[in-house]
């Protein structure tokens, strides 16, 4: 089966000529609080309905299904015709929260953030998997990683300069993928679809997205 990496556009003719799409929040926004945006963590839902009012369009964007932004890397800021359709198929633990954009002084509410929780990490095989430190100029060096304890030790030695990439990434005999939506985790970071979930969003012309083909993953 073929899976593909899920992103948002940039700099189309759908997006404007402008990344991330989003601003910011509105003004005066407190991202100290206790329920503020900045709290969202990886892997884990909020004990906390989030503060999503409002986020702030750049004036050369324009409004798509999948907005892009800057301020979380956890979750993405989608439309309600988006959210219905990903309610259809297969997904890991997730929320929705309610959101709205502002859009030249007109208040969008019609936007969620979504939060999937995903890690596939422990089931990876590592020992067929190859593994690598890359940085920023692409200089590789192989390393040595045998199960998801070595990845937890070699990422402060490596650095925050560099990332562990892989090249097929193959997952244990009698492994199941249960998901049209997820995550590897640990190492990979990347957000995949099944290609029956891919088929929709292009059926019915969801805006905003970044698809590719995936070949790397080994089920």
């Amino acid at each position: 089966m073929t899976y593909y990496s899920f992103d948002t556009a940039s700099d189309t003719h759908e997006t404007g000529p402008v990344f991330p799409q989003i601003k910011g929040m509105r003004q005066g926004y407190d991202f100290t609080r206790a329920n503020s945006i900045h709290n969202l963590n990886y892997g884990q839902l909020p004990g906390f309905v989030p503060d999503l009012n409002y986020f702030s369009l750049n004036d050369r964007a324009k409004t798509t299904d999948l907005l892009s932004n800057m301020i979380s890397p956890f979750g993405f800021l989608l439309s309600t015709k988006l959210k219905e359709i990903l309610e259809k198929f297969k997904l890991p633990d997730h929320a929705f929260y309610q959101a709205s954009v502002d859009l030249a002084n007109i208040k969008l509410n019609n936007y969620f953030w979504f939060l999937p929780i995903c890690n596939l990490s422990d089931q990876v095989d590592y020992t067929k998997t190859k593994f690598y430190s890359k940085d920023a100029f692409n200089n590789v060096e192989k390393l040595i990683i045998n199960n998801h304890e070595d990845i937890v030790e070699i990422k402060p030695k490596i650095g925050y300069t560099k990332k562990i990439v892989s090249e097929n990434i193959y997952f244990k005999s009698g492994f199941r993928l249960d998901y049209d939506l997820f995550m590897i985790g640990g190492f990979d970071f990347n957000i995949y679809i099944s290609e029956d979930l891919k088929s929709a969003l292009i059926k019915e012309r969801i805006s905003g997205i970044k698809l590719k083909p995936i070949s790397n993953l080994v089920f």
